[in-house]
């Protein structure tokens, strides 16, 4: 690999993240130039966003053929354009030649407005009405006005710290599944099935995953087995494999912890998007 491949390379994987391997990241896509430099004009298939020059999508378009461009917008930045192609975003100067990576963000007002392109361009979405919502435990903090679903496993570490993390956040309404992975825990199991039977299932998860205590008998119901195999089916079918999984309001599946300060943001993205699309509902309606 020559010196600017390898340039390249670090800088989509610092920048832009990982990429699927089946598709270029959009800095490879733009470093490959054609051969010819005779390119003839190609009808745009991409959206254009208002107020972008028609010399610089010529030029755009000209330089890299055989890129396939989502869209081309203007951003608060006079001259640079926010282009996306597959799953990546770059920021290009108005002479098509040199390009901004990584996200830009205007420091006095702490917006970032790279991340909630990245996170729509990213993610993977989900069907919620699949979710067993009457196999769920609801925890409801504060006015519970923004929705989160997690798949939890009551022995994973990883959960714990989300628990911590959840801890901060208020104005949330939480449906657990319990999803314990046996074959990495094998305890866990039974502590899912203690804290689904619980008489008072919420406080149960606080007590097993987050302080990591144990339920005495007295506080789980007799004659009850939690739902675990109607839960794995479906966790399996929307392709959960590991815990602790989120799933947004507005559809977006995050595996993984979260900090509490990224926990709330994404809280809030998704929040926003989805009274936006529930306003644009009615209005059409």
């Amino acid at each position: 690999m020559n010196l600017k491949a390898s340039l390249v390379a670090v800088m989509t994987a610092m920048m832009l993240g990982t990429a699927c391997a089946q598709e270029q990241s959009l800095v490879e896509q733009l470093s490959a130039k054609q051969k010819s430099h005779h390119v003839e004009a190609r009808t745009l298939t991409f959206e254009v966003g208002k107020g972008v020059p028609s010399d610089f999508l010529k030029r755009l378009v000209q330089t890299y053929p055989s890129t396939k461009f989502k869209s081309v917008k203007t951003t608060p930045v006079a001259g640079v354009y926010e282009i996306q192609a597959g799953k990546n975003v770059v920021y290009m100067a108005s002479d098509a030649q040199h390009a901004f990576l990584g996200h830009l963000v205007n420091l006095p007002k702490r917006k970032d407005y790279t991340e909630p392109l990245l996170r729509d361009l990213r993610a993977q979405k989900v069907d919620l009405s699949v979710l067993p919502m009457d196999k769920a435990i609801k925890v409801v903090k504060g006015n519970g006005e923004r929705t989160l679903y997690v798949f939890t496993d009551p022995d994973c570490p990883f959960c714990h710290r989300l628990e911590q993390s959840l801890d901060k956040i208020s104005n949330v309404t939480i449906h657990y599944f319990m999803y314990p992975l046996a074959q990495l825990h094998p305890n866990a199991p039974a502590k899912a099935n203690k804290i689904y039977c619980a008489k008072d299932p919420a406080s149960a998860i606080k007590t097993v995953i987050l302080k990591r205590g144990d339920l005495p008998s007295g506080e789980v119901k007799p004659k009850c087995e939690a739902p675990l195999k109607e839960i794995a089916k479906v966790a399996q079918a929307l392709g959960v494999n590991g815990t602790p999984t989120l799933i947004f309001e507005d559809g977006v599946l995050q595996s993984g912890f979260m900090p509490a300060q990224m926990l709330e943001k994404y809280l809030e993205m998704a929040h926003k998007k989805k009274m936006a699309e529930v306003k644009d509902g009615k209005s059409k309606g």
